[in-house]
């Protein structure tokens, strides 16, 4: 299991990375996005500094005024993810990210 914050301008929130049976689940908590956001969306990434690029695996899109989500990402390639990423869909723009930190 893997917890960590994300934190950013337009998003901030709690993240957990944990694994049931053959399952594994990205657990957002207490998640703000900036109001009015078209598009936000949820990504893993491989980059550390958590920049838009070639390494984004889409997670799911965001609906404004929610702040727990549970998805399954027991599909997506995890052996090198290194950050949730939050960010704008329509205007390739970060809100925030969150570095994994597997300790």
């Amino acid at each position: 299991m893997a917890k960590f914050k994300i934190d950013g301008l337009e998003a901030k929130g709690f993240t957990e990375i944990v694994t049931e049976g053959d399952s594994t689940y990205l657990k957002l908590s207490e998640l703000w996005i900036a109001p009015g956001a078209p598009d936000v969306q949820v990504a893993l990434s491989s980059n550390e500094e958590g920049k838009l690029d070639d390494t984004l695996q889409h997670v799911a899109f965001l609906p404004y005024g929610k702040t727990e989500f549970i998805f399954d990402i027991s599909k997506l390639e995890l052996f090198k993810t290194k950050t949730v990423i939050v960010y704008c869909t329509q205007y390739y723009v970060h809100f925030g990210h969150g570095t994994i930190n597997l300790n």
